[in-house]
C-alpha cells in the first residue's frame, strides 16, 4: 500500500513539473483600465486576467468598493484539480467617475479546494475633463442635427 502511495505522489510530482506549475509567479495577474484615459463622460471598465496553475477556473464572486479615490476589487476564483495551465479573465463596469486620480487595488483569491492563495495588483489612473475642442465639436454636431430636423 505504501508503494502505491509513493508511486502516486511521484506521478503527481512529475505532472506538476511538466505543466510548469510553480505557484503565484506563474499566475500573472494583470489589470487594464478601459478606456486608457477616461473622461468624466466615459463608462469605465476594469479588465482583470491571469493564469492559474490548474483548471478549470470559475469566477465565484467579486466585490468592488469605492472609498473616495481608493478603489478595491476582490475576485474570488474556484480552481479545479486538473494539471493544466488555465487562463481566466473578468470585466467589471464601474460606471463614470468624477475628475481625479484614483488608486486601484485588485486582489485575486484562488481556492484550490482547501488550499487558498492570493495575488495583488496595484495601479493608478486619472479621470479627466475632455478637451474644449471635443466639447465644441459635440455642440456643433447637436446644432447641426437640430437644424436638419426642421
Amino acid at each position: 500500500m505504501k508503494v502505491k502511495k509513493l508511486f502516486l505522489v511521484f506521478v503527481l510530482f512529475l505532472a506538476f513539473q511538466t505543466t510548469g506549475f510553480s505557484g503565484p509567479e506563474e499566475w500573472a495577474l494583470s489589470v487594464e483600465i478601459r478606456p486608457e484615459i477616461p473622461t468624466i463622460y466615459d463608462p469605465i471598465d476594469i479588465l482583470s486576467s491571469g493564469v492559474a496553475g490548474s483548471g478549470p477556473v470559475d469566477v465565484e464572486n467579486t466585490l468592488f468598493q469605492i472609498d473616495g479615490t481608493n478603489l478595491t476589487w476582490d475576485i474570488y476564483l474556484n480552481v479545479g484539480f486538473l494539471t493544466v495551465i488555465t487562463p481566466w479573465s473578468h470585466t467589471e463596469n464601474i460606471g463614470t467617475l468624477p475628475v481625479g486620480t484614483y488608486d486601484l487595488a485588485v486582489t485575486a483569491y484562488y481556492d484550490y479546494g482547501g488550499f487558498t492563495s492570493s495575488e495583488e495588483f496595484f495601479t493608478s489612473f486619472e479621470v479627466v475633463v475632455p478637451e474644449p475642442a471635443s466639447i465644441l465639436l459635440l455642440g456643433c454636431g447637436g446644432i447641426f442635427l437640430r437644424r436638419r430636423r426642421r
